[in-house]
């Protein structure tokens, strides 16, 4: 299961958003990365965002580092664009451009190194229109997704990303589907897994940044 659905009482076996992208936030941390992004779409209405949000935060109190003050983008921020804006492009597309045209317009000094995507998808998003614009990953930024979809490491450059367990999530449900065959009346369980962090080439430690 990825998603959950409030008020649902029946047996929930899933990844542990938060503290799966707590590891993966402790990656680019550990690599020295003190200045990281997230990137949502609908970071406060879907709860598996909202899980990976708090496992970020959490990751920057623990090592020390503060967050930036703007320090997430969502939809939230792309709903702004004009109709005018890249119209030649799809919503996502000009939504990553848009957010390149920020960081891209900040002091050097003061850029983000690595940027953390909610989701393989919008990492690949943000590797495919830096190659437009000639921004190197992970040079200028390291980039990280989760889920390890089949493309994430046939990219440009291979993703880091968080793998969900989905043949022990499969395994489990089985089984407790069969219990529930033979005893209805036990109450839900709610069984939340570890992802795996996979480390390919998409982040690297920080390069200095001067003015």
């Amino acid at each position: 299961m990825i998603e959950k659905i409030s008020g649902l009482e029946l047996p929930i076996i899933w990844t542990d958003n938060q503290r799966s992208f707590y590891t993966i936030t402790r990656h680019l941390l550990e690599l020295g990365h003190k200045k990281i992004i997230f990137i949502g779409t609908s970071i406060d209405s879907i709860s598996s965002e909202s899980e990976r949000y708090k496992g970020f935060c959490q990751a920057h109190i623990d090592f020390k580092v503060p967050l930036l003050a703007k320090h997430r983008y969502s939809r939230y921020d792309a709903d702004s664009l004009s109709p005018q804006y890249k119209p030649d492009l799809d919503f996502g597309h000009r939504a990553i451009h848009y957010l390149f045209d920020i960081l891209e317009d900040l002091p050097v000094s003061e850029r983000p190194t690595a940027i953390a995507a909610v989701n393989d998808f919008i990492a690949e998003m943000i590797i495919s229109v830096a190659f437009e614009r000639h921004i190197s990953i992970p040079d200028d930024y390291s980039v990280t997704g989760f889920d390890d979809r089949t493309f994430a490491s046939y990219l440009s450059v291979p993703l880091t990303t968080i793998a969900q367990p989905t043949n022990e999530i499969g395994r489990i449900a089985a089984l407790e589907l069969f219990e529930r065959i033979k005893s209805p009346l036990l109450p839900p369980v709610n069984r939340k897994l570890d992802g795996q962090l996979i480390i390919r080439k998409s982040t690297q430690k920080p390069l200095s940044k001067v003015n």
